[in-house]
């Protein structure tokens, strides 16, 4: 019965073992590090088998400079390894890749968000410039109706010099208005003043008369938008003055005067 050189203890026959190709020597799988599987493999494969010690030996006789020829077991673990090595260059090369288009891509949105801004800025310096022009506009048509008031009720008849009037018309019917408005043009804007400081509601045959400055159709607008945010908040005193807008709470307040929708948050 052979002794394991390993554990010095005898090998049975019915103990898994296996004999060094070396020295001869019979030494049990547990103590050689191995498996059946792994015997049966080297022996259907036709490899040797060398204990630790004949493997020493062989080593120290190549002076550790000569490679050991490689099993397959660790042929294997280099070809994995070289194939995760491989997958890991691929996924790093990836991620360079990725982390570059990330980099172009907040760059290009820092670009555009710089743009964006810049347009913002130029498009409410434009609205400025647009909504100035469009008060200067309708300052000067307002001007141009200096002269003008208009009068709405039913026909009545009334003396006028005929030198004071320059023109007179009638407005186009507008919807919900049983009467059109009656356009007047003084030769004076002084003449006209005078004749618009003693209006006021003149009955005639029950009939309501209302004389008012002729207003561009933008002041109109506001001065109705005015109107019926001043009744909302309690003012008294709602009108216009050479196409100006105002309005006053009462008697004893400051008046106010609207130039656009925006001054009436401040009321």
């Amino acid at each position: 019965m052979a002794l394991c050189p390993k554990c010095k203890v005898a090998v049975s026959r019915n103990e898994s073992s296996t004999q060094c190709s070396t020295c001869k020597n019979v030494i049990h799988i547990k103590c050689a590090n191995m498996n059946s599987d792994s015997i049966d493999y080297m022996k259907s494969n036709g490899i040797a088998f060398d204990c630790e010690d004949c493997t020493k030996k062989l080593k120290q006789k190549r002076d550790d400079c000569t490679p050991v020829k490689p099993t397959p077991q660790t042929q294997g673990i280099h070809f994995n390894k070289i194939t995760i090595d491989s997958d890991i260059n691929i996924i790093v090369s990836t991620l360079d890749d990725i982390l570059k288009k990330q980099i172009t891509t907040n760059n290009t949105l820092t670009t555009l968000s710089n743009r964006i801004r810049e347009l913002e800025k130029t498009l409410k310096e434009k609205e400025s410039i647009i909504q100035t022009l469009e008060f200067k506009i309708n300052v000067l048509e307002q001007n141009e109706r200096a002269c003008f008031i208009e009068i709405s009720a039913s026909k009545i008849d009334i003396d006028l010099n005929l030198c004071d009037i320059e023109n007179a018309y009638r407005k186009p019917l507008r919807q919900n208005s049983e009467t059109p408005q009656i356009v007047v043009e003084f030769s004076f804007k002084r003449k006209r003043d005078e004749f618009f400081k003693k209006r006021g509601k003149i009955e005639y045959n029950n009939s309501r008369i209302f004389i008012n400055e002729s207003l561009t159709a933008y002041n109109r607008k506001l001065f109705w938008e005015t109107r019926k945010k001043a009744k909302e908040l309690g003012y008294r005193y709602i009108w216009t003055s050479n196409g100006r807008i105002f309005c006053k709470k009462d008697e004893l307040s400051k008046k106010i005067q609207v130039r656009n929708n925006d001054d009436l948050h401040f009321l």
